[in-house]
Formats: structure tokens, sequence, C-alpha cells
């Protein structure tokens, strides 16, 4: 078939007039139209390209691509999150201390500098409030929610109990040092103090126990041990079982049993223990912090952000003027903010609402 190459020669030819064969003119409009069709798929690939995220893309104009923002946490689970109130009836301060199922929250009420005078709890369905009990000696620090009960370290070390279903706080024994780790099995209070060392007490009192003279607890059951001040190996006390932590390039790491938070490289990141699944938190090189074993959170400027690291799903809180997390030893199960100084309510992501 000929083309627009043979009408060229024929021109170089220098032919003055020229009838074209009948075929010439169809052949050149259908060689336009191939290369039009290429044009269109290439550009058509190009866009997968940019939309994909893939570095090996760059056009002088690149495709004009409309990018999705990141949804606030009330559009992304509107189902976990909630608004408390800021003061209690008699006019003390709420702190949130954690989730204790998808619709009750448990909260402290301060009565002053470093003083809980009670603790309470809040439906998150009939915003109802109903009080547990008085809270003696515990400071304006942090609590630990086993299945049946709460605990807390007070002053000096003091050990105390309180049944979940309400009644009154019980001693059950003392810390030697600060505590800073805290869990409640079934049967006793479990702690470790700054210090190296996992020790417990029966909840209903009685002599201490040491677990382990080297290791640091967790959550029960999980204890690390530490090499250079990040944690080398997550032991589990029941089992016996261990894993070993990858912190290559790593510092100010934290672990759970299923999710790792630090610095590695100098950026803020979660991995798995074992090394898998690295995520860098993009434009934040704060410290971030784990929920639930689940959820990651970090702080780029102006902005709190949730990711959850099964199903991938990022929500983002707004500036606010009091942001924190739940008042507890363990990975938290709650973060409450205030939109302004001075507000009447809490907004409260509670993560044990989100499937």
């Amino acid at each position: 078939m000929r083309d627009e190459r043979e009408l060229g020669r024929v021109i170089a030819r220098g032919v003055r007039t020229v009838d074209p064969p009948a075929d010439l003119l169809g052949g050149v409009a259908r060689r336009r139209r191939r290369r039009a069709r290429r044009q269109m798929a290439f550009t058509a690939l190009a866009v997968v390209m940019v939309v994909a995220g893939s570095s090996l893309a760059f056009w002088r104009a690149a495709p004009q691509v409309a990018v999705q923002p990141v949804p606030s946490v009330e559009r992304q689970w509107p189902q976990a999150v909630v608004k408390l109130p800021v003061r209690s009836a008699d006019g003390k301060k709420y702190r949130p201390v954690a989730a204790l199922g998808p619709t009750r929250i448990l909260v402290a009420v301060e009565s002053g500098v470093e003083r809980i005078e009670r603790l309470e709890t809040f439906d998150t369905v009939t915003r109802s409030f109903r009080v547990l009990g008085v809270t003696p000696q515990a400071r304006a620090a942090r609590f630990e929610v086993g299945a049946s009960s709460v605990a807390w370290s007070g002053r000096g070390g003091e050990l105390w109990v309180m049944p979940l279903s309400g009644g009154t706080a019980r001693r059950v024994g003392t810390a030697r040092g600060e505590v800073g780790a805290l869990s409640v099995t079934p049967s006793h209070l479990v702690w470790s103090v700054d210090r190296s060392g996992v020790y417990r007490v029966p909840l209903g009192g009685g002599k201490t126990e040491v677990v382990s003279d080297s290791l640091r607890l967790q959550a029960w059951p999980w204890a690390a041990s530490y090499v250079d001040g990040n944690p080398s190996m997550l032991h589990d006390l029941e089992s016996g079982r261990q894993i070993k932590i990858d912190t290559a390039s790593s510092s100010h790491v934290r672990c759970a049993p299923r999710w790792c938070v630090g610095l590695r490289s100098g950026a803020l990141a979660v991995w798995r223990p074992d090394g898998s699944g690295l995520r860098f938190l993009a434009g934040s090189n704060n410290i971030g912090d784990i929920l639930n074993d689940r959820f990651a959170l970090s702080h780029p400027p102006g902005e709190s952000v949730v990711l959850d690291l099964e199903s991938g799903r990022t929500g983002v809180i707004g500036p606010s003027s009091d942001f924190g997390s739940g008042w507890s030893y363990s990975t938290s199960t709650v973060v409450y903010w205030d939109r302004e100084a001075g507000g009447e309510e809490f907004s409260l992501l509670n993560v044990l609402a989100i499937r």
C-alpha cells in the first residue's frame, strides 16, 4: 500500500502536477489514525503510572491527576468517634484512660494537681456516667485495665486494684521504685520498675515474686531485653517463645508483640519486630505511638494522623488545643482532643470500635 513516503518521493522527482493513486490519501489517513491511537494509549499508561505513584514517569507537562485528600477520623471511622464532656457534674476535669469495649470508656476524675479522685465509666450510647469508686493515692499518671480489674501505682510505689464492676480499691503490694509498666492478669498484678526486672503479686495481696531479674515488662505476657537503649528481643513469659527485634539503623524504638515504632534512618517508621512490613510515616519525624497493637499514631506539623496497619485506612485529626492518648500503661486504646481552648467537650477516637 502507498503512503506519504511515496508521495514525498514523487514530489522530489520534480513532478509539478500529481494525480495520486486512489488508495494513497486513504493510506495517509489510516497512518495518522494509528499514530493518534498509539499516542493516546501511551498517554493513558502515563496517567496510570502517575496515579500509582511511580517514580519512573517524568513529563514536561505532567497530566493533571486529582488526588483524594486524607479524610478526617470522623469521616473515616464515624462509629468510633464520640463526644465526651470535659468536666464532671461537680465541675472536675475528666481524663480518658482506656476503652473497655466499643461503647464504654474508662475516665479518671481530677481533683487537683497530681491527684485523681475517682474512676468512672462513660457509656457512649446512652451518654451516661457511672462511678466505679474512689482512688486512694492515685496520681495524675497511668492506669491499667485487666479482664475484671483496674490497677494503678500510688505514691511510694503502692499498688492498688479496683473491680471494674465498681467497689472499694484495695492495696495489694508495693513496688521498689517508679513503676514503668503494669499489667493485670486474672490472678496477679505484674509490673516493672524503670530498671530491669519483672515482678508480680496476687490480686488478693501477698508476697511479691520475681518473674525475671533481667527483662522489662511490655504488656503481659510479653517482656523485652534491651541493648543500647533499644529492645532487642521479645519474650513470652508464659510460653517461653522469643521474637528477635530488628532495630537496624533505629533509635527510640518501642515494640508491642505485632508492631514496633521508632526512628529508622532518622525518619519515623513502623515495622514488624522481625523487620518486615516497614512503613515510613510521611511528614513527621516526631516520636509516634502504637494504639492497641494495630494503629500507628504520628504527629506531622499542625495535625495528628492515625493509620490502621491492617486495612491501610488513614484518618486525620486537625489542629487542636488539647490532644492526648489514654492514661494507660499498655498501648493506648483511645486518643482525644479539644478543637478549641475552653471547650465543653472532647472528641474521642475509640479504636476498639473499629472493625
